[in-house]
């Protein structure tokens, strides 16, 4: 058998169709690559944008002439621009800003204010109240506002708004627009939502899967705020290791037909294989020895091209990011744990290899069967697209579909992190039965045909 092996891996690399594939594939990561990072993105201003659209709304109403309703939407339109007025004022993205846009009292306040200038009077504790508010922005002191806004909160008995500010001054986080910003926010709306869960007495299946997927991001939001890394940060060459097996999973796959193609086809087509079958061995062994190859290469490509993509990208987008570890929640442990985000290729290996191992021994048999690279083309095609592109499509076809398909099986994923199954009624013990039974039903019905075939 290591002989056999040995000389497919010797015939194969001697094949200048293998270079051209990786050559090609390459060239594609290259320019999408690059295409990718001189996309222009619009800077458009969006709240120059609101005050102008205010600003035209405002002029169609005749300020002596409204009462009720319209008097309402005037005075609303007018405290809406003066809000936007005083955000652009400490610029968009400026703690001020998101302050200004995050508490109603602004808004409350100025609509007071501007009710009572339409009406001749003066709204004294309003104004008072409002300018207060607006010199604690000027101060340009975050802190200094939070604990303000605490004082009034606890006057009112606003205990959770209370709460999430003693948060941001406990872990030092501004209202500025930022990753650790985002994490706070979206901490405390995931806190709230979750408590739902919490106090049912017994959850559906859909809610148990909620309920881990709030867990996870409330973990995964303490983690970024604890350690003040952006750890969700998909930009420059972050983004393109994150993404890499998502953006280029057809193309992988496309190797896999090459090598299939260059391995069984093209053994039938030349002749080479009656040289082989006239060998002293079994031809089951043969086979076998072509699957080896063709999986150790696929794996090795795999590499090459992770490497090649990671040399493109790191040109391309400078190594910034690349200190931010990537993060995995861990379910049964409700624990975090951190690697280094070039890892990151060896673990979307590690979770595709299931798929990468199916769409090999489907076209290995299909190779074998045919003998033609036009129809083993096709229905090659044809079981990716059902395997990656119309796996969404395929819902509306039942839980039978589900449970006896190879593409609902090959999510290994709750068996090495503790998570639930995407379906109660699956189980990684159904999974991994369907995916050892189809693995075999391609191979034996290869090695049956390669029995019957007549050289």
């Amino acid at each position: 058998m290591n002989k056999l092996i040995k000389n497919e891996f010797i015939k194969i690399l001697k094949r200048k169709s293998l270079y051209l594939i990786i050559l090609l594939m390459i060239i594609m990561m290259s320019c999408i690559t690059l295409f990718k990072s001189m996309k222009e993105t619009k800077d458009d201003s969006i709240l120059l944008k609101e005050k102008n659209d205010l600003e035209i709304e405002l002029s169609n109403y005749d300020a002596e002439y409204l009462k009720g309703e319209y008097l309402e939407d005037y005075l609303s339109c007018i405290t809406k621009l003066d809000i936007v007025k005083l955000k652009l004022e400490f610029g968009e993205n400026s703690w001020q800003s998101n302050v200004v846009a995050d508490y109603y009292n602004f808004y409350t306040l100025r609509y007071n204010i501007n009710l009572s200038t339409y009406e001749n009077k003066k709204d004294i504790e309003s104004v008072k109240k409002y300018d207060k508010l607006v010199d604690l922005l000027k101060s340009d002191d975050w802190k200094a506002f939070a604990r303000y806004e605490i004082d009034i909160l606890n006057e009112e008995g606003n205990q959770a708004e209370v709460e999430k500010l003693q948060f941001r001054l406990e872990k030092d986080v501004s209202f500025e627009t930022s990753f650790l910003d985002e994490a706070v926010k979206e901490y405390f709306v995931n806190k709230e939502m979750i408590k739902e869960y919490e106090n049912r007495n017994e959850l559906t299946y859909e809610e148990k899967l909620k309920y881990q997927e709030l867990k996870e991001s409330i973990e995964i939001d303490k983690y970024i705020i604890d350690s003040r890394k952006d750890i969700k940060n998909k930009e420059g060459i972050r983004g393109e290791i994150i993404n890499f097996y998502e953006n280029y999973n057809l193309l992988l796959l496309l190797i896999i037909i090459g090598i299939s193609s260059i391995i069984i086809i093209d053994e039938f087509k030349t002749g080479n294989i009656k040289n082989i079958l006239i060998l002293p061995k079994k031809r089951w062994k043969i086979y076998i020895s072509k699957l080896i190859t063709c999986f150790v290469l696929s794996i090795v490509l795999y590499f090459i091209i992770g490497i090649i993509h990671f040399l493109i990208s790191l040109i391309i987008y400078g190594n910034k990011g690349l200190d931010i570890p990537s993060v995995i929640y861990m379910p049964d442990k409700n624990k975090i744990i951190t690697f280094n985000i070039i890892l990151l290729y060896l673990y979307n290996l590690l979770l595709n290899l299931p798929l990468i191992i199916v769409n090999i021994l489907f076209l290995c048999m299909v190779g074998v069967i045919f003998n033609e690279y036009i129809e083993t083309e096709i229905f090659s095609l044809l079981f990716l697209s059902c395997g990656t592109l119309l796996i969404d499509k395929l819902e509306n076809l039942g839980k039978s579909f589900h449970m006896l398909s190879i593409f609902y099986n090959m999510d290994f994923s709750p068996l090495l992190f503790g998570r639930l199954h995407k379906c109660e009624y699956m189980s990684i013990g159904s999974s991994m039965t369907i995916f050892v039974v189809h693995c075999l039903i391609f191979i034996i019905v290869a090695m049956i045909a390669v029995n019957k075939k007549d050289i």
